[in-house]
């Protein structure tokens, strides 16, 4: 996930080389507009506009990954998502389609709802653009989403594996085994496997290449999920699930998969 400038510089270079050396194919998910990080002096006139980055960002298509479409300002998102109204939800998807577009030249083909926050119009949004996939959620499977009234039959890939800040609120003694605790949780056998998001510029590429090692170790097989789509178009079993919200930690709350639609009470 690539959603800051700072991002954009070494650590997502480091994180090119990174997967260069293991020979990995990996799935990004870019926002386009304001890093608010950024003291308001340099975001003037544009300049902590994450799209800006053009450079940085189109290498990555060119060293072989796919390349989705994030929240468009996703700290605005984050904060507002939830609770906002379809109208405002359609806004800031409008937006980060002409931007993402305009800086990859064509239309975007995924996405992925910055820290898993969301509203039913998301899901309309996506339904109309016609994606091949998206992965706006937490869950164990491929499903169709359902929330509320609005139904999608674009498949959602959802992460299955905490992130490190995610792992550390559960379990906040865990920094010196950190590696083991991410691991063991991704053992468990899933139909598409398991998925891990990380965020450039937060999480620790050291921990990151821990992990590969390890999942390399357990001859675990590394693919993009795009490739894990069209598995699914061809003679996946995909069945409407419910999406609705999962506490992590205290008092964090992040859109998940629920029961399928058969299995309703």
């Amino acid at each position: 996930m690539i959603n800051t400038v700072s991002a954009c510089g070494d650590p997502l270079t480091q994180i090119l080389e990174l997967l260069r050396s293991y020979e990995i194919s990996a799935t990004f998910f870019v926002s386009t507009g304001t890093d608010h990080a950024l003291p308001w002096t340099r975001r003037l006139a544009g300049r902590g506009e994450i799209r800006r980055q053009a450079e940085s960002l189109k290498a990555i298509a060119a060293a072989g990954h796919d390349v989705g479409m994030s929240s468009h300002d996703p700290q605005m998102w984050s904060n507002k998502a939830a609770h906002a109204d379809a109208s405002w939800i359609r806004e800031q998807w409008n937006r980060g389609v002409s931007e993402w577009s305009e800086l990859f030249g064509e239309q975007p083909q995924m996405h992925a709802a910055a820290n898993y926050q969301l509203h039913p119009e998301l899901f309309a949004c996506e339904q109309d653009a016609g994606l091949k996939f998206a992965s706006d959620t937490r869950g164990q499977t491929p499903f169709y989403p359902v929330m509320m009234d609005v139904e999608s039959t674009v498949v959602q890939l959802p992460v299955t594996v905490a992130s490190p800040e995610e792992m550390m609120r559960v379990k906040p003694n865990c920094l010196a085994h950190l590696h083991e605790e991410l691991f063991d949780a991704s053992l468990k056998l899933l139909p598409q496997g398991q998925h891990w998001r990380i965020v450039a510029g937060r999480d620790d590429l050291e921990l990151v290449e821990k992990l590969i090692v390890m999942w390399r170790g357990a001859s675990k097989e590394f693919i993009s999920l795009s490739q894990i789509a069209a598995i699914y178009s061809v003679d996946g079993e995909v069945r409407q699930h419910q999406v609705g919200w999962q506490e992590i930690g205290t008092g964090h709350y992040v859109a998940a998969q629920s029961l399928p639609l058969d299995e309703e009470l």
